[in-house]
């Protein structure tokens, strides 16, 4: 996929592809974690309840949570208010009103600009019956220039720049 520029997640684009049939969404029933072992870290499943007005984590990756366990929560519970907030929701929001995979990247500026991460993330739709969307399939990669132990959860940012924005097929 030459749109996705971090492999891990082009890869499991490549997977979630090859599990559709006939145009429908893949099923959660359909995902094998032994097939997509080199993104379990950088994955979550979330729950789409209530018509996406709830969306609660299923599973979070180990390098997603950096010391927190969201699991069984809901977005709503977890992510700090304000911009950030606004901002992710607005995100899974997009992806539920098209009804299809998206990519996206942003920055999020640190104390300073040698503190900026960038986030690339890829929203893969899953439904039970091919059509419904009951669940999301979320790949998510940080890039910072120096390690940080906390997620971005913690850090509430309230600045953030969107680099890019693709809806894929």
């Amino acid at each position: 996929m030459g749109l996705i520029r971090e492999p891990v997640l082009a890869g499991l684009h490549d997977y979630w592809s090859a599990k559709r049939r006939g145009g429908l969404l893949p099923a959660r029933a359909a995902l094998a974690p032994e097939e997509m072992v080199p993104a379990l870290p950088h994955l979550m499943l979330i729950d789409v309840l209530d018509g996406g007005s709830t969306l609660r984590y299923r599973l979070v990756g180990t390098v997603i949570a950096a010391g927190i366990d969201p699991t069984g929560k809901t977005l709503q519970e977890v992510l700090p208010g304000g911009a950030y907030r606004t901002h992710i929701l607005e995100l899974y929001a997009a992806v539920l009103e098209r009804g299809g995979p998206m990519y996206c990247r942003h920055r999020y500026p640190g104390a300073d600009d040698s503190e900026a991460r960038e986030v690339a993330r890829l929203f893969l739709p899953l439904a039970a019956d091919g059509r419904t969307i009951d669940m999301l399939m979320v790949g998510q990669i940080r890039h910072a220039p120096r390690f940080v132990a906390t997620s971005m959860w913690q850090e509430r940012p309230e600045r953030f720049d969107e680099l890019e924005r693709s809806f894929l097929s």
